[in-house]
């Protein structure tokens, strides 16, 4: 799967806070943006890293805090696959 760039580097920032907290809120992961594109990338990358098994993610209703937890073990995530992979197929 190709990545945009923007939700490359937004991983790369999602992977490195949960590494250096182990936990922490969607809400923390924004620091109080409400910036439509860094909401958007932010949520991409969560669900990305999500996805590869690096992170696990919780809410207990709609519209409740989203609360993310480093999986213990999970290997640093390395942009340089997929940026690799982005020039290939550009």
């Amino acid at each position: 799967m190709v990545l945009p760039i923007k939700v490359v580097i937004w991983m790369a920032s999602v992977d490195r806070f949960t590494r250096s907290r182990g936990h922490c809120s969607f809400d923390e992961l924004l620091e109080g943006s409400k910036d439509p594109e860094k909401v958007v990338a932010t949520f991409l990358a969560m669900l990305t890293l999500y996805h590869r098994g690096s992170i696990t993610v919780r809410q207990e209703e709609n519209f409740a805090p989203i609360e993310i937890s480093r999986v213990e073990g999970a290997p640093a995530y390395d942009p340089a696959a997929d940026l690799d992979e982005f020039e290939e197929d550009s």
